[in-house]
């Protein structure tokens, strides 16, 4: 199989993935389900990084440590240190809280906030990339 059509697919479904979760996120934060909001939302995150990494650097992000590392490159590489900040500043923490269900409904909204602007950002890199292959 030709390695970029199969990237170009692997970006699609992960695209694909990544707005299935957010749908799953928005159904659970309105019934006020967190843990299970900031799953969603964690996993509508990793999609979109994962999709970014194939097609940016043709990496395949398979941990966290991983997603972080993407995170920062784009970051970096598109001179938007913001998302880093966001990353860092909420995205890990509503990852933790689907392990652990420590934030408050304020809190939980707080960090979904950013996410979602975070989400925006990447979302946004995303189809100028692909919109140039």
């Amino acid at each position: 199989m030709n390695t970029k059509k199969s990237e170009i697919t692997d970006v699609t479904r992960k695209r694909i993935l990544a707005d299935y979760y957010f749908d799953n996120y928005k159904k659970y934060r309105r019934i006020k389900k967190y843990p299970k909001a900031s799953e969603f939302l964690w996993g509508a995150l990793n999609n979109l990084v994962y999709a970014l990494g194939l097609i940016l650097y043709g990496e395949r992000p398979s941990t966290h440590s991983k997603i972080k590392d993407i995170i920062n490159k784009i970051s970096v590489d598109f001179n938007k240190p913001e998302i880093a900040d966001l990353f860092k500043a909420s995205a890990e923490v509503l990852h933790a809280n689907f392990y652990h269900d420590f934030l408050d409904e304020d809190s939980f909204n707080y960090h979904a906030e950013n996410v979602e602007r975070l989400l925006l950002k990447l979302a946004q890199i995303l189809e100028k990339s692909t919109s140039k292959s």
